[in-house]
C-alpha cells in the first residue's frame, strides 16, 4: 500500500528496501509518517539535512525503544543493556522501581529501572530539532465507539475480520519461515489458522510452537495443525527452572530485570527459531 501511494518502484520489499521506503515516506510526510505505518516496529530517523531526529514506537509497543537525554544529546537503543554501553555516564538506579518490581507492579509504558532512562510509550513519537526543541506526542489512539448491541451485526463482524486479516498479513514475509505460537486457545489458534490459509500450503514456511501445560491442550493444538496441514510443530510440556546463568544472560540482553516472563521462559522457542532461520 505504501509503495503505491509513494510510487516507490520495487516489486518486493526486503528489509533493506523497507528502509528506503521509510526514507521516502519521511520525505513525503515528515512528522506525520507514523500514522501511515502498521505492524511491529521501533523506528529512528536522523535527517542530517534538516538536523532532526525522529523516534517512533509501534502502537502496541511490541518493539522496545529506550532513550536517555541531557542538555547536549539524546541516546537511544532497543535494549537498556546496549543503551548503558553508549551513555557518557552511568544511569541512576530507581529504588522505587525496584520496590515495585518485587511485588510485581513495576510494569510501565514509560518508566524503567533507571531514573534517567525512559521508554518511548507505545503509539508515541519523539522528535528533536536543530534548535534543541524536544517533543513527545501520541500518534495513535484506540477507537471504542461501537454502539451497544444485543444481536450480531455483520458490519462489525466484517470490520473486525478486515482488521484481523490486515494485522496478520502485514507481519508475514515473502520467503523466510514464520513462527507462530499456538497454545490451542481461540486467539492463538485463529492467528495460526489464518497464517496457514494465507500461505496456501504452509510446507516449510510455517512453524507452530506450543507450550502445553493442561491435559486438553495437545489435542487442540494438533487438531489445528492437522486441519491446516502444518507439518512443523514443536510441543513443549515442561520448562526448566531459571538458573543463575539464564538470569545473567537475560540481564546482559535486557539491561535490567524482565517484566514479562516470556523473555526467559520461552528461550527454548527462541533457540529453535534461530536454528531454523525463523
Amino acid at each position: 500500500e505504501l509503495r503505491k501511494i509513494l510510487e516507490y518502484p520495487l516489486s518486493s520489499v526486503s528489509e533493506d528496501a523497507s528502509l528506503g521506503l521509510i526514507a521516502c515516506a519521511w520525505r513525503r510526510w515528515g512528522d506525520a509518517l507514523p500514522a501511515h505505518l502498521s505492524g511491529d516496529f521501533a523506528l529512528s530517523i536522523i535527517d542530517f539535512t534538516q538536523r532532526r531526529l525522529l523516534l517512533v514506537r509501534d502502537p502496541l509497543g511490541c518493539k522496545p525503544l529506550y532513550y536517555w537525554r541531557d542538555a547536549r544529546m539524546v541516546v537511544f537503543a532497543t535494549s537498556v543493556a546496549l543503551l548503558r554501553r553508549l551513555l557518557p555516564v552511568s544511569p541512576m538506579v530507581d529504588p522505587d522501581w525496584i520496590a515495585r518490581y518485587l511485588v510485581s507492579i513495576s510494569a510501565s509504558n514509560d518508566r524503567t529501572a533507571y531514573l534517567d532512562v525512559a521508554k518511548l510509550p507505545p503509539g508515541h513519537a519523539l522528535s528533536l530539532d536543530r534548535h534543541g526543541q524536544f517533543r513527545i506526542w501520541s500518534y495513535f489512539q484506540f477507537r471504542d465507539d461501537a454502539p451497544p448491541a444485543r444481536r450480531r451485526d455483520s458490519r462489525w463482524v466484517e470490520a473486525y475480520r478486515e482488521c484481523l486479516e490486515k494485522a496478520i498479513r502485514c507481519r508475514m514475509t515473502d520467503s523466510t519461515p514464520i513462527g507462530t505460537e499456538n497454545s490451542g486457545g481461540l486467539d492463538s489458534a485463529t492467528v495460526t489458522a489464518y497464517l496457514a490459509q494465507f500461505l496456501g500450503e504452509p510446507g516449510d514456511l510455517l512453524h507452530s510452537f506450543a507450550l502445553a501445560r493442561w491435559e486438553q491442550e495437545p489435542d487442540y493444538i494438533l487438531e489445528t495443525s492437522q486441519y491446516f496441514r502444518i507439518i512443523h510443530n514443536y510441543l513443549v510440556t515442561w520448562l526448566p527452572g531459571l538458573d543463575d546463568a539464564l538470569l545473567d544472560r537475560a540481564l546482559s540482553v535486557l539491561g535490567y530485570p524482565e517484566e514479562q516472563s516470556n523473555a526467559t521462559t520461552h528461550e527454548i522457542f527462541y533457540r529453535e527459531c534461530k536454528l531454523r532461520g525463523i
